[in-house]
C-alpha cells in the first residue's frame, strides 16, 4: 500500500499523471473512461494511473476518479484526494 503519490498535470494535453514510483519502467493497460493503468514492468505491481481528459471529463466526477485511483494503487483515499485536488484549478 502506497501512501505517497506523485502527481503532475499537463494542461495542454489535459492529462494527469499519478505514480507511486516516478521514472520506474512500466507497462500500461487501458482502463475505462480514459484511465490508463500502469504496472511495474518486473513485478506487475500497480504503480500509476494516467488520466486522459482530466479537466474535460473528470472535473465533475472527482469522487469516482479518487476511488478509482485509490483502488488501483492500493493507496489511502486521502492520498488520491490530495493528488487529484492539487491540480483542479
Amino acid at each position: 500500500m502506497s501512501e505517497h503519490l506523485t502527481a503532475t498535470y499537463d494542461r495542454r494535453a489535459d492529462v494527469l499523471y499519478i505514480t507511486t514510483r516516478p521514472g520506474a519502467p512500466a507497462r500500461s493497460k487501458h482502463g475505462h473512461y480514459g484511465l490508463v493503468l500502469r504496472y511495474d514492468l518486473e513485478s506487475g505491481e500497480p504503480i500509476g494511473v494516467t488520466v486522459v481528459d482530466f479537466a474535460e471529463f473528470w472535473r465533475h466526477r472527482t469522487e469516482q476518479l479518487i476511488d478509482e485511483i485509490a483502488a488501483h494503487l492500493q493507496a489511502p483515499r486521502e492520498a488520491a484526494y490530495d493528488a487529484v485536488h492539487k491540480h483542479l484549478h
